[in-house]
């Protein structure tokens, strides 16, 4: 007999471990992507206001500059955002549900619970893939309003001292 006949509830607890591990990187895959669609609204709110900074003398760079940073924050979020191959995915319920061929149902419960677990780590696989690369763009992202809004008090404060009212 293989360890894996003789894993008892060892197999249930691995299937309940994984399935709240999976629920936890679905949560945070889920933030991650609420604050990249708020940063792509945000970065398109900011290019309206970066229409009206002063392009006198030298603050004409400064509002480039700040143009180009929202630029790339908005294409960060779009690239965040576009839909990615989350790899090899769970299998799906119906398999387990409608199974004519009796592979799953004649399977100890201990089996069938290994075979639901290495499901759901092959979809965390994907998952993890997936948010790691959407919070590299929101990392992005973060950095590209940063340096606008740095751009943003230079120009407002150049503007104040070069061309008072």
């Amino acid at each position: 007999m293989s360890n894996i006949e003789n894993s008892g509830n060892n197999a249930k607890v691995a299937y309940e471990y994984t399935k709240d591990v999976l629920a936890e990187v679905s949560s945070s895959y889920n933030a991650i992507t609420t604050k990249l669609t708020t940063a792509l609204g945000f970065s398109g709110v900011l290019l309206k206001f970066a229409a009206d900074l002063s392009d006198k003398s030298w603050l004409i760079h400064v509002k480039m500059l700040v143009c180009a940073g929202l630029i790339f924050a908005v294409i960060a979020c779009g690239i965040g955002l576009f839909p990615r191959s989350s790899g090899n995915g769970a299998v799906p319920p119906g398999t387990y549900l409608y199974d004519e061929t009796g592979k799953y149902y004649g399977q100890t419960e201990e089996n069938f619970y290994i075979q639901v677990g290495r499901g759901l780590e092959r979809s965390l696989k994907g998952i993890e893939k997936t948010r790691a690369w959407r919070l590299k763009c929101l990392t992005a992202t973060t950095y590209a309003i940063g340096l606008a809004a740095i751009g943003f008090a230079i120009s407002i404060a150049g503007t104040s001292i070069m061309f008072p009212k």
